[in-house]
């Protein structure tokens, strides 16, 4: 992998790791483009970290009151903020059960997905006619229950699949619930940190440290440019959800899903 190849995989993963056209998607295409022979599992995974890594510092408000809402569990004092904050992690809690049951079970399964182009496209299609759906959501309620939570949690296992935007489902799965369209997108973020997180260890692990073969540096240096995207894209999808045009990468989606699978029949 050249420097040139790597700083344009990390750009493409800051990018549609949040942007719901999947990240995954197009980093199968992009490592096909460059004729790479396998996948890329470990730099893929270092890219996923950075992504967490700008999560964590876009979020860091929200995640600081649940950990003070745990810290203070025990006192007698209540805090007004604690509840809400409870709630809030035990719902990401219970939505992040699919995706850990899914994702272990069919782990094989799905690690040979990432080698079909079709398969790419028609979950592009299928994310691109998703998202295309949820231009005519409304708010309903303040925040998600423990059963919607679920059915979140549901959507962002199936986003396993390359092609399927996680972001896409999750933050959609919302606005079809009816949750108002920042809440939607801050409920998306939260679930997706422990689900990049178990990922990223799970293949960290399953590939071994890295070595002089792995040309560090190239590695280090997509970690912090997926690291800086990432953090932009998430205030930039942030500001496009809260006002109502969500619904407008299902152009794009669809696109770029026909493309690729016609590509793959002619």
């Amino acid at each position: 992998m050249t420097l040139l190849q790597a700083c344009l995989l990390a750009i493409l993963q800051g990018l549609t790791e949040f942007f719901p056209v999947s990240s995954s998607g197009h980093l199968v295409l992009l490592q096909r483009l460059f004729g790479f022979q396998e996948p890329q599992i470990l730099f893929d995974t270092l890219l996923h970290t950075g992504t967490a890594l700008a999560l964590i510092v876009y979020l860091r408000r929200e995640l600081f009151q649940m950990i003070l809402a745990l810290v203070r569990l025990g006192q007698t004092k209540a805090h007004p903020e604690d509840k809400e904050a409870r709630q809030l992690l035990g719902h990401l809690f219970i939505a992040t059960l699919p995706i850990i049951i899914i994702g272990y079970l069919g782990a094989d399964f799905f690690e040979s997905l990432f080698v079909s182009l079709k398969t790419v496209g028609l979950a592009l299609i299928g994310t691109a006619i998703f998202l295309f759906l949820t231009k005519n959501t409304h708010p309903q309620q303040a925040r998600e229950t423990s059963s919607q939570a679920i059915l979140i949690g549901l959507l962002q296992a199936a986003a396993i699949v390359p092609g399927l935007s996680r972001s896409g489902l999750t933050i959609g799965g919302g606005l079809y619930l009816g949750l108002p369209r920042e809440r939607a997108a801050r409920f998306s973020y939260l679930l997706s940190l422990p689900a990049i997180i178990g990922a990223s260890l799970y293949q960290l692990l399953k590939q071994g440290s890295l070595t002089e073969k792995h040309q560090i540096y190239i590695y280090l240096l997509g970690l912090i440019i997926a690291t800086g995207v990432g953090y932009f894209a998430l205030v930039f999808l942030t500001k496009l959800v809260r006002g109502g045009k969500f619904y407008l990468f299902s152009i794009y989606c669809f696109l770029l899903g026909g493309l690729v699978f016609l590509s793959t029949i002619w």
